[in-house]
């Protein structure tokens, strides 16, 4: 098995959310 640290993951999903808003805010006219 692959060991994850939770604070790896706890990153990638901060980065996912900034992301997410980015592509949100780039939709709006």
């Amino acid at each position: 098995m692959i060991r994850v640290n939770l604070p790896d993951i706890k990153a990638c999903l901060i980065i996912a959310m900034d992301v997410v808003d980015a592509g949100r805010k780039a939709d709006l006219p």
